[in-house]
């Protein structure tokens, strides 16, 4: 989804990982490094241009794809306006579907993919949990939910892209209240 969206013009940040800090109102994504981990085949259905390739590591067949780093200037982390949490790749999905959760839902789903060494540590988990609501306070969090088939990557990308734009229209609109 990431290398997909990267060859429709968004920005990378990264293919799975990304640092969330919030401020006053808004959430920031800081990028964890500017690549791609990948298998061969998928690199062959959504990079359509050429890419340097290097092994990521001896357990996994993935392959590194490079990308340009940020050019010089450009916003180091820029604001987050949602966040998808994607759907289960064992889970067969029939049809693409973007829906709200629930802000108790997206609290707790932000904690479990969140990173955490010491399960047990209550002080970081109450942190986390503190951070969680800010992030789903602040940013509104949607299931995405696709199939994984390759042959209906433009329509993922058009429901996307439909998506943002009804976001940024009510944004514009909550802007203009």
């Amino acid at each position: 989804l990431a290398s997909l969206l990267r060859s429709a013009g968004h920005r990378l940040l990264s293919d799975d990982c990304a640092l969330l800090r919030t401020d006053a109102a808004t959430v920031h994504a800081l990028a964890t490094y500017p690549s791609l981990r990948m298998y061969e085949d998928s690199i062959g259905q959504t990079i359509y241009d050429t890419v340097d390739v290097s092994p990521v590591a001896t357990y996994t067949n993935k392959l590194r794809v490079t990308v340009e780093h940020p050019a010089a200037g450009e916003h180091a982390s820029p604001p987050i306006r949602a966040i998808y949490l994607l759907n289960d790749p064992s889970r067969e999905e029939a049809r693409h579907s973007i829906a709200a959760m629930a802000p108790m839902e997206a609290c707790m789903a932000l904690i479990e993919h969140s990173f955490r060494l010491d399960v047990t540590a209550t002080q970081h988990t109450r942190l986390l949990l503190g951070q969680a609501a800010a992030v789903q306070r602040f940013a509104p969090v949607f299931h995405l939910r696709y199939p994984r088939d390759y042959r209906q990557s433009a329509r993922l990308l058009e429901v996307l892209h439909q998506h943002f734009d009804g976001l940024a229209a009510a944004c514009a609109g909550h802007a203009d209240a």
